[in-house]
């Protein structure tokens, strides 16, 4: 498999006409030497594929990260076993919560996995926040 390309639609978070396309594998390199303007028709002509009878317009607007070239990151994640990272997950005396791609079991070293991981702790912390309120 070349690529996965995840499409968050943010909208349903934060009430913003937001999509975020999170990348991986072969791709991010691929995207990482495409300009703005590149990256922006590929994925416009993804969405023309997926939604074939309904009008694609472009973006009004386009942001792109490039981990790779980044002078603090150079494309870094986390890496470690599936143990590892359910131990960084841990809720720790319902106080303190981590978040982060290096905490995600399903999409570890991913942007959608720490997207998905701080939402997950989102619930986690509104969760506590409630029995606490109603004890």
């Amino acid at each position: 498999n070349k690529t996965i390309c995840q499409i968050i639609n943010l909208n349903k978070i934060n009430g913003v006409p937001v999509l975020a396309a999170c990348i991986t594998n072969k791709l991010i390199v691929d995207v990482n030497e495409d300009s703005i303007e590149q990256i922006t028709a590929k994925l416009t002509f993804l969405l023309k594929s997926i939604y074939k009878n309904k009008e694609v317009p472009p973006p009004i607007m386009t942001v792109a990260t490039n981990w790779r070239n980044n002078t603090y990151a150079y494309g870094s994640h986390s890496f470690g076993k599936t143990e590892d990272r359910k131990i960084l997950s841990m809720i720790v005396k319902n106080k303190i919560f981590f978040a982060g791609e290096a905490t995600s079991l399903c999409f570890p070293s991913t942007t959608f996995g720490a997207f998905s991981s701080g939402h997950k702790v989102a619930h986690q912390v509104n969760e506590v926040i409630n029995k606490q309120s109603s004890s």
